[in-house]
């Protein structure tokens, strides 16, 4: 069953209030898409430069949307001057990534409690704030899958 036909108790889909921000934030992801795919198709109208990423050649097909990552500070790329270009993006990545996109919102958040999300993660708090979202409630067995790889599916 897809996570929006339920609660986080199983109930059905309407037993919970609907949050405007999450809305927003799906609408955000559709039109950040948008705009990469616009980016691929005018390269004129966006710097192709990707600065510090020794990993990311001129001319590569994604130049222009790492760019805009990086300016965005959506990637800081690896402490190493890299992207990591090649490499799979882990689900604690993914959390962080979705984290800066929504501008690193304030607050304290609760720790969702997942059993391989040590305390004092680099990830911990954009996890804790992911799950605050809704947007995960981890996986069946009380895990978040920290260090998986992050499926086109679960996406």
């Amino acid at each position: 069953m897809r996570h929006s036909d339920t609660d986080a108790q199983g109930g059905q889909q309407g037993t919970r209030p609907r949050r405007l921000w999450g809305w927003s934030l799906r609408v955000s992801l559709v039109l950040a898409m948008l705009a990469s795919t616009l980016v691929a198709t005018s390269p004129g109208a966006v710097s192709t430069t990707v600065p510090g990423f020794s990993d990311v050649p001129a001319g590569h097909v994604f130049e222009a949307e790492i760019a805009w990552l990086a300016s965005t500070g959506i990637t800081q790329g690896r402490g190493d001057g890299t992207f990591g270009l090649n490499d799979p993006v882990t689900r604690g990545a993914m959390a962080a990534f979705l984290y800066r996109f929504d501008g690193e919102p304030d607050g304290l958040f609760d720790a969702p409690g997942f059993s391989d999300v040590p305390a004092g993660h680099v990830f911990e708090a954009e996890i804790a704030w992911l799950a605050s979202t809704g947007i995960t409630q981890g996986r069946g067995d009380g895990t978040f899958g920290l260090n998986d790889p992050v499926t086109r599916g679960a996406m």
